[in-house]
């Protein structure tokens, strides 16, 4: 059983509610303090090095990195990425966005760098024009990189 001290202090804190005061002074300096919001799509926050964004093929001279190896798909924990090879050549590189925990182990496992998380964190358009545009490169749930037609990292560089 656990043992009750009786001392001066438990006795004032029970009877004058002093936690309750404290907390209400709490709020009452923030209620007369700066506000922090931000006024999103007009206003960006800054976005700290290292953040892990949506996926991007990375190309070297106009062509794709990736040679469909399977290495980033076997290394990744939520079994997201899934690899589509046809005559020697990547046919389709699909991310599941849903599933996909941004943990990296793609980017680090490809031994040819050929894939990379953007800073870009949205995956949605506020104007007509921008989501036709995205439509191209991405579904409402998956991202079909084709190296053929479309690739993320074409759009990569149009969403900056």
């Amino acid at each position: 059983m656990r043992e009750w001290k009786v001392t001066v202090r438990n006795i004032v804190k029970r009877f004058t509610f002093i936690e309750i005061f404290q907390g209400m002074a709490l709020t009452l300096r923030k209620m007369f303090s700066h506000a922090v919001t931000i006024q999103y799509p007009k206003e960006r926050r800054h976005i700290a090095s290292g953040f892990r964004g949506q996926h991007a093929l990375a190309k070297s001279q106009g062509k794709a990195k990736c040679v469909g190896c399977g290495l980033c798909a076997t290394i990744c924990p939520s079994q997201c990425i899934s690899i589509a090879r046809a005559k020697g050549q990547v046919e389709k590189y699909e991310v599941d966005i849903l599933r996909c925990i941004y943990c990296g182990f793609c980017v680090e496992a490809c031994p040819y760098g050929a894939i990379v998380l953007t800073e870009n964190y949205e995956y949605s358009a506020y104007r007509k024009e921008v989501r036709e545009t995205l439509e191209s490169v991405r579904t409402n749930v998956r991202h079909r990189l084709l190296h053929k037609s479309t690739s993320l990292a074409n759009a990569g560089g149009a969403l900056k």
